[in-house]
C-alpha cells in the first residue's frame, strides 16, 4: 500500500499544476483591463 500512496503523491503534483495554470492567472491579468472602460468587456478576449 505504501508504494500506491507515493503514487498518489506524484498525481497531487499534477493537480498543483492545473491550480497553477498560466491561463487561470492571465484571467487575474484581465483586471489590469479595468483602468480601461469596461464596455471593453463587451468585445470578446484575444487569445
Amino acid at each position: 500500500m505504501i508504494p500506491k500512496l507515493g503514487k498518489c503523491g506524484e498525481g497531487d503534483k499534477g493537480d498543483e499544476g492545473d491550480k497553477g495554470d498560466k491561463e487561470d492567472k492571465e484571467d487575474k491579468g484581465d483586471i489590469a483591463n479595468s483602468q480601461f472602460p469596461i464596455p471593453n468587456s463587451q468585445f470578446p478576449i484575444p487569445k
